[in-house]
């Protein structure tokens, strides 16, 4: 996966990014957790080192694990990585479901999604 970052969350246009319930923001990342197989998300096309850092520190601050990807290689966790784009097709009253989509839908958003 290329090191790149496309428009982050706060370069988005108006309307774009649908008020989602994040679980905290790392190095500048907002994250969040997405299933329930331990997947994440973070708002954006995230670079590889950011993301990586981010993912680390939401593991340490929000599940308390002290040495996230010990036994990982660079490699192995970026792997798990990929940039796509995400419309909420939920509801604007109840939780927020995302669906990917192409960059042209109207409200999509671009995020880092990491597959456990």
């Amino acid at each position: 996966m290329p090191t790149i970052t496309a428009p982050a969350p706060w370069d988005l246009p108006i309307g774009t990014t649908p008020p989602l319930d994040m679980l905290g923001t790392y190095y500048g990342v907002p994250m969040a957790d997405i299933g329930e197989d331990g997947d994440v998300i973070a708002l954006g096309h995230v670079g590889t080192h950011r993301m990586v850092a981010a993912l680390r520190r939401h593991a340490r601050e929000f599940y308390g694990e002290r040495y996230p990807f010990a036994f990982s290689t660079l490699a192995d966790v970026t792997d798990a990585m990929s940039h796509i784009w995400v419309v909420n097709t939920g509801p604007s009253d109840a939780d927020w479901h995302l669906s990917s989509a192409d960059p042209s839908t109207p409200g999509a958003f671009p995020v880092t999604r990491w597959t456990s």
